[in-house]
């Protein structure tokens, strides 16, 4: 929330962030990617390529935290929107529609044994 809150736009605000403070809606957390050691954002493959006035999102994520959850409408995902740029300047966060084309909420993920029905995901961006 504290990210739409500092960044986001007046429709941003409107859309996501009243109903999140409301409690009406969820987010979920998208950076860890199931090929790459992305703990260290540095290593993170998801691109983030601009189309004309959209960006096209390719690449999975998994232990999106909160993902499952059935209020959760909202995705912050992690991604590489400039591969050029020094390590640490090469990642972008985007807000991304759970319902966006091109999002798939593939399977949910068990942590230490323990599926929880409102825990963690693997997504597909394509």
């Amino acid at each position: 929330m504290e990210v739409l809150e500092l960044f986001g736009t007046a429709e941003h605000k409107e859309k996501y962030l009243t109903p999140l403070l409301e409690g009406t809606m969820a987010s979920a957390f998208a950076m860890t990617e199931p090929a790459v050691a992305s703990s260290d954002a540095t290593n993170v493959e998801l691109s983030m390529v601009r189309d004309g006035d959209e960006y096209v999102l390719n690449g999975r994520k998994w232990f999106a935290s909160n993902a499952l959850h059935r209020n959760c409408r909202v995705l912050i995902v992690m991604g590489k929107t400039d591969p050029s740029a020094a390590p640490h300047r090469q990642q972008s966060m985007m807000v991304v529609p759970i319902d966006a084309p091109g999002v798939t909420v593939m399977r949910g993920l068990p942590v230490f044994g323990y599926q929880d029905r409102e825990g963690h995901a693997e997504i597909d961006f394509a």
